[in-house]
């Protein structure tokens, strides 16, 4: 099966203009997603991001690199007791267009695999679908010699069309730890305060109206990363080498 491409674009963005464009955007048929639990389609991100020991993809991404990836465990509550599984994830960028693969770990290998017993993925039974992701996981967790470097936290917004392929999210209260798990609630450092960053992503070709707001509102797409905001607001007084 060939892998679907999706493009994504980024833009920072403040409160009051998050409240109008949401306004905006629904007048064209996007709706909160129904996917979410919740009724106005806001729920928590929380990621554990893994990186080499000199942080080769921190550098690729301030480096500027078209290609790059990122290699992640995420939950869709602040604390792992809230969550029944744990997505592993790896997301692969060139240019605007992004793959991800993922693979659904229950809590008890999420705990092995942060306490480093590689092992636990060799041996375990992978669903027919999901073993052309093995290797690709493996690679990164053994040759790459990833470990977990940083938390971070967020409320999203999300909204679909009926299509589903078209979806735009909003995020707030980017928060950061070096905690290594997802277990602890431990201290988190706010990142961007009083910004937001709206993100529109699909699989063919920007809606028309979508252009129609970025002119209204004069936004420019940012290359901007979670993971290289959060990194550099918990080194702030030691700076990591770009």
């Amino acid at each position: 099966m060939s892998k679907i491409y999706r493009f994504e674009f980024k833009y920072e963005i403040d409160s009051r203009q998050a409240y109008f464009i949401e306004k905006d955007i629904k007048k064209f048929g996007m709706k909160p997603d129904l996917n979410i639990l919740t009724g106005d389609g806001e729920y928590t991100v929380t990621s554990l991001y893994w990186d080499s020991h000199n942080f080769s993809d921190y550098g690729d991404k301030t480096g500027g690199l078209q290609k790059r990836k990122k290699f992640r465990l995420r939950i869709y509550e602040p604390y792992l007791d809230k969550s029944e599984f744990v997505w592993l994830e790896i997301k692969n960028r060139f240019g605007s267009q992004n793959t991800k693969s993922r693979v659904r770990l229950s809590r008890s290998e999420f705990n092995k695999l942060v306490n480093f017993n590689v092992k636990m993925l060799i041996e375990r039974e992978w669903n027919y679908k999901d073993l052309s992701k093995k290797d690709e996981i493996l690679r990164n967790l053994i040759k790459s010699s990833i470990k977990p470097k940083v938390v971070v936290r967020y409320r999203r917004k999300a909204f679909v069309n009926d299509q589903e392929d078209v979806r735009i999210t909003f995020d707030h209260g980017l928060e950061a730890s070096t905690g290594l798990n997802l277990n602890d609630p431990v201290r988190m450092v706010n990142v961007n305060p009083h910004k937001l960053v709206m993100e529109v992503k699909f699989c063919y070709i920007m809606p028309y109206w979508f252009k129609d707001i970025i002119k209204a509102y004069g936004l420019k797409a940012d290359t901007y990363s979670k993971y290289e905001k959060s990194l550099e607001a918990l080194h702030r007084y030691n700076p990591l080498t770009r």
